[in-house]
């Protein structure tokens, strides 16, 4: 059968590392992940860490956007009942997630970070400088958190075989923290390449098993 193999780009751990811890903690919360075959997290065989998984399918729920069926409807509503319960998974602390622990993060240093892009892109020509400018002046959500938030969820992550999910993939950006902003970001995506049918499945799938802030 198909086998997909994840090699560190060098011979850290690193990103290898913490998706294989965080692939058997979801596994443990009924999260469909990818069955590894093989890991190698120290580097010791080949001088990189690895991993080695089982196909979990050659398809993606992005496969289905175009087609907007019944089929389409039923696996969005099933992507945003998984994200529901990787929220559901707490952490000990709020921060990004290493092999070695949970690191707490500095929310100053991501707001800078955000707010120099915006400048970035105004200097590209993508935005006008007072869009920027009203960027910086509204207030941003609380990072603080402790749920598991994927950071870059949405449907090419979600393999499917047999018209399922079989597994969520690519936890390297994974973190813990508020599972609102988590949420907003796949919101994000969608609404880029989603029609709003298919969103709104999502959305529903989601808050049937988790409730969104009021605020939110």
């Amino acid at each position: 059968g198909v086998k997909i193999l994840k090699l560190a780009k060098g011979p850290r751990a690193g990103a290898i590392g913490k998706e294989l811890m965080l692939i058997r903690l979801l596994a443990g919360h009924g999260v469909p992940v990818p069955v590894v075959e093989h890991a190698d997290a120290e580097g010791a065989r080949v001088g990189r860490p690895y991993i080695v998984m089982d196909s979990a399918g050659d398809r993606t729920v992005a496969d289905w956007v175009p087609k907007g069926d019944e089929v389409a409807r039923r696996l969005f509503t099933e992507m945003g009942a998984v994200l529901a319960r990787i929220h559901g998974v707490g952490l000990p602390a709020s921060g990004d997630i290493t092999a070695a622990g949970i690191m707490r993060r500095d929310t100053g240093r991501l707001l800078q970070q955000l707010y120099a892009l915006a400048d970035w892109v105004v200097a590209q020509g993508l935005l006008e400088p007072a869009e920027a400018a009203l960027l910086k002046s509204l207030p941003m959500p609380d990072p603080e958190g402790t749920s598991l938030c994927h950071s870059d969820f949405h449907a090419v992550q979600c393999v499917v075989r047999d018209e399922r999910i079989t597994a969520v993939v690519d936890w390297e950006s994974a973190w813990s923290g508020n599972a609102a902003i988590d949420f907003a970001i796949v919101q994000a995506y969608l609404e880029f390449y989603c029609p709003a049918a298919l969103i709104h499945c999502f959305v529903a799938g989601y808050t049937e098993a988790r409730a969104l802030p009021a605020d939110y």
